[in-house]
């Protein structure tokens, strides 16, 4: 031997060590093999109590509620652990609480959703973090005269969030602005895919597109597609039905803030548990707790005299909703916007022939607080502020987890919702 290692053994070692790494990465991931998500419809108020406490009370059982109990007849998508399936089958049956399967299998749909072709355009497949902002820069190196991509700041593990500003000569823009933003919860894929489908049309059919080119030179949009940065990344890596965002929780070992729940609006009064780090709709310490939500509200609130509409985009259950999120009254506005909201509906059925329940927050799916629907119109003044359920519906067999062919259609429903939402901004 000359003391030189051979090359063919240098061969083996690497691909021994990629082997090994490869099975260490696959065993940080969060599995779901034969775990189902069951449809449960409580028919009394008795039956929703007994839903409510499983929810906000804590149970060995584990569950995931994917909606929320809301009122008799409204179903509720709970997903189940395969080891506890039996168990809570069990106890529905028991109670009389009729229940379907509307998953059998959770792993195989994320297999499914994750499929795709070799050759695949940008909206043929649910695009990681960092390809949506390649997109972003791409779409401002193509028209500097029309984009503006820009940072809101940083997550708590130090990513940037980064958000698209559109607008004819965007550099002096003070024209009304529409914001949206999408992402605030990681799992909602299906918003993260609309806001950026939003952002390539109104950048990419400028020239060729009258309505298009009518809506970026009367108003600039301003477009966060993804708010939950670390949270989506933990969903493409790690566990693809996390919600919440990433920050450790002082004295406890769950982490993350539903940061959905973390905004200075009637915070941690209802739909919330307070105190609870563990659970999917813990509110934060304190209002504005979370760097994601702080950020995201600061920036807003810097430009609060522009911003004349708002649309908080997540999934799913086919809704256009209004505030008020905490209590069933109705806002000192709703008459504009029943009217707009109307409207809205119409046109996204006109284009999919998908419907769209519309109404305030708190009667049409549940109540919440701390929201960020309720904060822009109720802080910032907002008059045409909306929360939206994107597709599926509630009574499909989907949910959280769709084949990227929902994505065009689901896209265009966005647009033409839009369009119509900016004929009410003055």
């Amino acid at each position: 031997m000359n003391g030189k290692i051979p090359f063919a053994f240098c061969q083996i070692l690497a691909a021994l060590v990629l082997t090994v790494c490869i099975q260490a990465t696959e065993a940080r991931q969060q599995m779901y093999h034969r775990d189902q998500v069951l449809q449960v419809t409580p028919r009394t108020e008795k039956d929703i109590r007994f839903l409510n406490n499983l929810l906000h009370k804590g149970n060995n059982l584990t569950l995931d509620f994917w909606t929320y109990p809301s009122k008799p007849g409204n179903p509720v998508d709970i997903h189940v652990p395969r080891s506890k399936l039996r168990e809570f089958k069990h106890i529905l049956a028991k109670r009389s609480i009729p229940f379907t399967v509307k998953i059998r299998n959770v792993e195989r749909q994320i297999k499914v959703e994750g499929m795709r072709p070799r050759s695949v355009s940008f909206n043929g497949a649910f695009r990681s973090y960092a390809q949506i902002v390649h997109e972003m820069k791409r779409l401002e190196r193509l028209n500097k005269s029309l984009v503006e991509v820009f940072s809101l700041g940083k997550t708590y593990e130090n990513r940037t969030m980064y958000g698209i500003k559109i607008s004819s000569n965007i550099s002096n823009s003070t024209k009304p602005v529409i914001f949206l933003n999408c992402g605030i919860h990681a799992r909602e894929w299906i918003s993260i895919s609309s806001c950026v489908y939003v952002a390539r049309e109104l950048v990419l059919k400028y020239s060729s597109d009258e309505s298009i080119r009518h809506l970026v030179n009367r108003l600039e949009w301003i477009i966060v597609p993804v708010v939950n940065v670390d949270g989506y990344i933990y969903t493409h890596k790690t566990d693809r039905l996390w919600r919440k965002n990433r920050k450790p929780n002082v004295n406890s070992s769950c982490i993350g803030t539903d940061l959905n729940r973390n905004f200075n609006v009637k915070w941690a009064t209802v739909g919330a548990d307070y105190g609870k780090h563990c659970s999917d709709i813990y509110p934060g310490e304190r209002p504005f707790s979370e760097p994601e939500s702080y950020n995201l509200a600061i920036y807003m609130y810097s430009i609060r005299d522009r911003i004349k509409a708002y649309v908080d985009f997540h999934s799913y259950g086919q809704l256009w909703m209004s505030a008020w999120g905490f209590a069933t009254y109705l806002p000192p506005t709703y008459t504009k916007n029943s009217i707009a909201m109307r409207r809205i509906v119409i046109a996204i059925y006109m284009t999919n022939r998908k419907y769209y329940q519309y109404g305030p927050a708190a009667i049409v799916i549940y109540k919440t607080s701390g929201d960020a629907t309720d904060w822009v119109y109720g802080v910032l003044g907002v008059t045409h502020s909306y929360g939206v359920e994107l597709q599926p519906s509630i009574f499909s067999q989907k949910g959280f987890i769709l084949s990227p062919s929902y994505i065009e259609p689901v896209g265009k429903e966005a647009v033409a919702g839009l369009k119509t939402l900016a004929s009410h901004v003055r």
